[in-house]
């Protein structure tokens, strides 16, 4: 993960384990709401499931002992994970789900919202997309300038 990458604020949308936790919230609430009680007893069993294909985690030990988690699912940034979730909502997989169409919608525009925020993030928060490019700070000369300025030189020099 770049250093640019984890500017606080939306850690959902920035850092990857922060946006397995939220997904896993999400679907916690989605099942569980009164206004859309419509999810079978293994809807939510189905779709947690899916999850270990995009984030799982292993533990490994860094230098000086310290225990980490490391990423070895699909996903390696949280705009990844995002983008894993909204493919997998419009997934034949997803379409075995008893939930109600109204749900779904909703639920797919959640995480496709998501899914675009995320990337948005890493293209805004990117240091090169604000600089500019070579060619852009300093005009293009044409090459007779150079004989031009040699000549205001010498004559500059000669006086």
């Amino acid at each position: 993960m770049a250093w640019w990458s984890d500017w606080g604020g939306t850690p959902h949308l920035e850092n990857l384990s922060s946006a397995d936790q939220m997904y896993r919230d999400r679907l916690a609430r989605w099942s569980q709401t009164s206004a859309f009680p419509h999810w079978g007893a293994g809807d939510l069993r189905t779709a947690l499931d899916a999850i270990p294909g995009w984030y799982s985690t292993r533990t490994r030990t860094a230098k000086g002992g310290a225990q980490v988690n490391v990423a070895t699912g699909a996903a390696k940034t949280a705009a990844d994970y995002w983008g894993h979730v909204a493919s997998w909502w419009i997934s034949p997989d997803a379409l075995y789900l008893t939930i109600s169409p109204e749900q779904r919608s909703k639920i797919v525009a959640s995480v496709t919202q998501s899914s675009g925020a995320a990337q948005e993030y890493v293209k805004q928060r990117d240091p090169a997309t604000h600089l500019p490019k070579t060619g852009e700070f300093w005009p293009e000369v044409p090459w007779w300038a150079y004989g031009v300025a040699g000549l205001v030189v010498w004559n500059t020099i000669r006086k």
